[in-house]
């Protein structure tokens, strides 16, 4: 393991950091900092991959003195995620130079590098801005994007920048638009249900409406790319809702007089036709009132 990550890692929380913390598999999702069993640290993306901090240095840019962002999880655990990339620094919270080049860079979105001369980092950091340097391996150096030079202070903006990467996932969404990383290849995945209230009605005493909701949780792509589309078992098209979450559909049977019992299903896709397997709703029932009943 890289001894600079080995110390970042004591840096971030000691003997507390280094003791179980171990989660389990149905626990790691899009969204998380992840420790390997062999201390590689890892986020895991919306894109269902696993992008490794490279470093130490990049690591605690991201993590600061947080260490119960991290979760830990065996090799079996990872293996549905596969490798993404290297993670880099995060914009704004360290100048960077890179081992045999003087040059010194401050980190903006997208992991674009921008000289900064003396004065400007002065300016940025104060007298001690030298203190805020990290030495990067030239290993690193392909993991960013060389951008113009800042040649004024209103240049650079450290807590624009901060506050734009507020997790690695807007960092590497960029990286993908400015073609550091491949554009999201991953296949759809979400959690689906197919809900209806009540499943049993008995026209035409009220109620005699059913509502059918189609619920998306835990999409690895926008919402707003998302499309459902609801049909009859029969496969009869009945409704679609584009870029939300819930769709409902409402069906009144007042006026039903024969007894059935009919169900929905529900297909989601997004913007490249990936189509969801379909799911089901509950059956309905539909058991009319008759006169024999009613005396």
């Amino acid at each position: 393991m890289n001894k600079l990550l080995l110390s970042a890692i004591a840096m971030l929380g000691g003997a507390a950091l280094l003791s179980p913390f171990v989660a389990s598999a149905a626990e790691l999702e899009p969204g998380q900092f992840v420790r390997a069993t062999d201390g590689t640290v890892y986020w895991l993306s919306e894109d269902e991959r696993r992008y490794v901090f490279p470093d130490g240095a990049t690591l605690q840019s991201w993590l600061g003195g947080t260490p119960g962002m991290l979760k830990d999880a065996t090799d079996g655990e990872l293996e549905p995620f596969p490798v993404g990339g290297p993670m880099t620094m995060r914009p704004g919270t360290r100048l960077v130079k890179f081992v045999s080049d003087e040059t010194v860079y401050a980190v903006t979105r997208g992991a674009a590098l921008r000289a900064v001369a003396p004065e400007y980092a002065t300016a940025y950091y104060g007298a001690g801005w030298m203190q805020n340097v990290d030495v990067l391996s030239i290993a690193l150096y392909p993991n960013y994007k060389v951008g113009m030079p800042i040649e004024k202070v209103s240049d650079f903006d450290r807590m624009t920048e901060v506050g734009f990467a507020a997790t690695p996932e807007t960092d590497l969404r960029m990286k993908r638009e400015n073609g550091l990383l491949p554009r999201s290849t991953a296949p759809l995945k979400a959690e689906v249900k197919f809900t209806v209230t009540p499943t049993v009605v008995h026209p035409p005493e009220a109620p005699t409406a059913v509502a059918y909701t189609v619920t998306i949780t835990k999409p690895n792509t926008a919402i707003s790319n998302l499309r459902t589309d609801i049909f009859r078992d029969n496969g009869a098209w009945q409704k679609a809702c584009r870029g939300i979450d819930r769709c409902h559909y409402e069906i009144d049977y007042k006026d039903v007089t024969k007894a059935a019992a009919e169900r929905y299903y529900a297909l989601v896709s997004n913007e490249k036709a990936e189509v969801l397997q379909r799911v089901y709703s509950p059956f309905v029932t539909i058991a009319p009132v008759t006169t024999s009943m009613v005396q």
